[in-house]
């Protein structure tokens, strides 16, 4: 189960590494080798769950360091507000505002006045371990068909700026986020995995 922070990690490291990289070619490459990688861990997770009578395992109890990722995370959640209501103040969408605003203070008042006792914060179980080989697999699959789709749409719309990395780093990031969401156990974690594909589907929807 040691591997899991590495399903979550490797396509937020293939994230990372797109917008960086120009060529076009290099980046079909890093997309491939990034979207199998996926695949090989996420059956890595699965021969390992299985292997362990394929029961529901916790991970992660309560400690020092825990605290510290559910700070790190408390502050990511109100980074994302942040973008949030610059992009509803960009598009004149001012409601969106009060519900971005509303639910994450909500979740933070929640955290901060009524921390619930918890021991884990994640959980792989029979759903958890399902839609980790769906998000793999029918993800994976996507990114390895955007490499053709994106160079034949750019050559047909050439009246759009071709912004491919930025395209394809959503995309794992939206994976990476999706990985952490079904295994999260905790309301934090799996709030913060929420809001991320939520701001990424808002950015791939609106890529032209």
């Amino acid at each position: 189960m040691e591997i899991i922070p590495v399903l979550i990690a490797w396509p937020a490291l293939a994230a990372v590494l797109m917008p960086l990289v120009s060529d076009r070619k290099a980046r079909g490459v890093i997309a491939y080798v990034a979207a199998g990688g996926m695949m090989a861990l996420a059956l890595a997770v699965f021969g390992g769950w299985l292997a362990a009578g394929g029961q529901t395992v916790a991970l992660y109890p309560q400690s020092t360091a825990t605290e510290y990722v559910d700070l790190a995370m408390l502050c990511g959640e109100f980074v994302l507000m942040a973008l949030i209501i610059a992009l509803s103040i960009r598009h004149r969408k001012y409601p969106v505002i009060l519900l971005s605003a509303g639910q994450t203070l909500l979740v933070a008042w929640s955290e901060i006045a009524h921390p619930v006792e918890q021991s884990t914060h994640m959980r792989l179980d029979g759903l958890a371990m399902l839609l980790c080989i769906i998000a793999a697999f029918v993800g994976g699959f996507i990114c390895i068909y955007a490499v053709g789709y994106m160079k034949a749409y750019h050559a047909h719309h050439t009246e759009y700026k071709d912004r491919s990395g930025f395209f394809f780093s959503m995309l794992f990031l939206f994976l990476a986020a999706m990985f952490g969401l079904v295994l999260s156990e905790n309301l934090v974690w799996m709030y913060f995995f929420w809001e991320v594909t939520s701001v990424v589907s808002f950015l791939l929807i609106g890529y032209t």
